[in-house]
Formats: C-alpha cells, sequence, structure tokens
C-alpha cells in the first residue's frame, strides 16, 4: 500500500471528504487528491498536521515504503530499469507489455536455463 492510500485510507476511517481534511489544515481539496494519488507529497509541516488531523503516526503511513525500499536494494539494476519503465507506461499499454513478456517468457529461445529450473 502507498503512502496515498494509507493518507486516504485513514481519511475513509476519520470518516472525512477531501475537502473537510483539507478545511481542517488549511489546505485545498485538489491538495489531498494530490497526495492521496501520490502525484506529490506533504512537506513536513503540512505531513505532521495530516497525522494529527486523521490521528495517525508516521509508522502507519511509512511501514510499506521502508519494507519496499529494503527490498529494493534486493532486485537487479536490470529489473529496477524494466518495473520504471512499466510504471510510466498507461493501462493499455501495460497489458501489452504483460502479454508481450508473457508471450517471451513462454519461447524457450527467450528463456535461461537457470530461470527455468527457478520457475
Amino acid at each position: 500500500m502507498s503512502i496515498g492510500d494509507r493518507l486516504k485510507a485513514a481519511r475513509l476511517r476519520a470518516n472525512l471528504t477531501q475537502a473537510e481534511l483539507a478545511a481542517k489544515i488549511g489546505l485545498t481539496k485538489g491538495s489531498i487528491g494530490n497526495y492521496e494519488q501520490g502525484i506529490s507529497f506533504p512537506n513536513v509541516t503540512v505531513l505532521s498536521q495530516l497525522l494529527d488531523a486523521l490521528q495517525i503516526d508516521a509508522n502507519y503511513v511509512y511501514q510499506d515504503y521502508v519494507c519496499s525500499a529494503s527490498a529494493v536494494s534486493a532486485v537487479p539494476e536490470d529489473e529496477r530499469l524494466l518495473l520504471d519503465a512499466f510504471r510510466k507506461l498507461n493501462p493499455p499499454a501495460r497489458e501489452r507489455a504483460l502479454l508481450l513478456v508473457q508471450d517471451m517468457a513462454g519461447n524457450p529461445a527467450c528463456v535461461e536455463e537457470a530461470n527455468e529450473k527457478a520457475i
């Protein structure tokens, strides 16, 4: 779950709309929406206000980020580059990319022997 997802979940648990939360801490509804969608991230002061308004702590917000940050360092660079490129694609392009990779993974000429044993 992303930081934005956690902020949204906490807002919904607090039974607040984006507009209500924004009014509580002096922001715009659009800012809250951007934080929840991961378009932007609140600065330290705003994050602190969000945590207070939503009655959550930073551990809740960052728990998956910390875990995934340590996991990312274990992923080979070429796989990280592939994932970064994939995340930039729109949904139809992602579907095409997945189909292409699945097709290639099923082609013995494209699969390394070591990978076949791991599967």
